[in-house]
């Protein structure tokens, strides 16, 4: 029952109130009327129309229309909604900012990560760089000592032939007793016999002498016991030749030898001179299959050269060494 009186007298109250208000509203609307109605009866002095009249019109009452409470209601759930919907937009912010909190921790940790592998990979790099330049170091050291074994080898190799091959000794060069030199207008010959011994330690094969007659003071001697030379070693690439063992004379050759004809026509033009046997003994080393050869100048020795026609025997013919020894090889 006081509940119900305190009701009834609240609402009695309220209704106070709101009769209260709408008293003071409608003397406020009241007066303003009647200062239009003033100002509208007054002419202005300007002596243009007087302004008219208004009316303002109170359209409903203090109680809110089903729209207006509609709109109301409808504001009010807006208001709600924005509201949740702020509060999401925040909580979302924080999420996204907390994320990318998380995302600058993970790029900082990645980029840190990154520049310690890009250091590495640069260690590495260099590293490589410096084994591959050690390496080629290591690799020139290599073929510098390689070329210095080859070339050791090598000279082992030619010492052990030098050591082990044969050599050609000119033992003697003389015209035989039984033949002469025969000189006169037409033709200035004679005949040499060349004995030669092996005093190397291993056998020549394909012996081959060669040896001529050439007037001294025609050109230099050792050019042309070079020249025999060669032709000698050109003979030693045939099938012929003789075998000498080491320490062993080869078989005396005799060879018939004579001055060319400008020689001879040289030799009667100048009333004289002297003759040199120019030759060359060739041959081959069965072990490393090399030519060798041995050239040599002897001069003839006359009592008295021939100024006219002669035959001087062979005992009165004498040959000396030139060089006072070869030409080897």
């Amino acid at each position: 029952m006081d509940d119900d009186k305190h009701s009834d007298q609240g609402k009695q109250e309220c209704q106070l109130g709101l009769s209260g208000v709408g008293e003071q509203l409608l003397g406020r609307i009241a007066n303003s009327a009647e200062i239009i109605a003033k100002t509208a009866e007054q002419k202005p002095q300007d002596g243009s129309e007087p302004a008219k009249p208004f009316f303002v019109q109170e359209v409903g009452g203090d109680d809110l229309e089903p729209f207006e409470e509609q709109t109301l209601a409808l504001s009010r759930e807006t208001l709600v909604i924005s509201r949740r919907t702020y509060r999401i937009a925040f909580y979302a912010f924080l999420a996204a900012a907390v994320a990318a909190a998380f995302v600058g921790v993970q790029v900082k940790e990645m980029t840190y990560q990154t520049q310690i592998l890009a250091s590495q990979s640069e260690s590495a790099v260099a590293g490589s760089l410096m084994d591959g330049m050690n390496t080629r170091k290591q690799l020139g050291i290599a073929q510098q000592q390689a070329k210095a074994a080859q070339d050791s080898v090598n000279a082992i190799r030619r010492q052990t032939i030098q050591q082990v091959r044969p050599w050609m000794s000119i033992e003697k060069v003389n015209v035989p007793e039984d033949e002469s030199l025969i000189v006169n207008k037409r033709i200035i010959i004679t005949t040499v016999a060349v004995t030669v011994k092996n005093i190397g330690h291993s056998p020549a094969t394909h012996v081959a002498v060669r040896v001529l007659l050439s007037m001294e003071g025609t050109g230099s001697f050792e050019d042309t016991v070079r020249g025999e030379c060669d032709n000698a070693v050109i003979d030693t690439d045939t099938p012929f030749g003789e075998t000498i063992f080491q320490d062993r004379f080869g078989t005396p050759i005799e060879y018939p030898i004579r001055l060319s004809p400008n020689e001879v026509a040289q030799y009667w033009k100048q009333r004289g001179g002297a003759f040199s046997v120019i030759g060359c003994v060739a041959y081959k080393s069965p072990i490393s299959q090399e030519t060798y050869y041995t050239g040599f100048i002897y001069t003839i020795l006359l009592r008295n050269y021939p100024e006219a026609p002669a035959q001087i025997p062979g005992k009165d013919v004498s040959l000396q060494n030139a060089l006072g020894g070869f030409i080897t090889k």
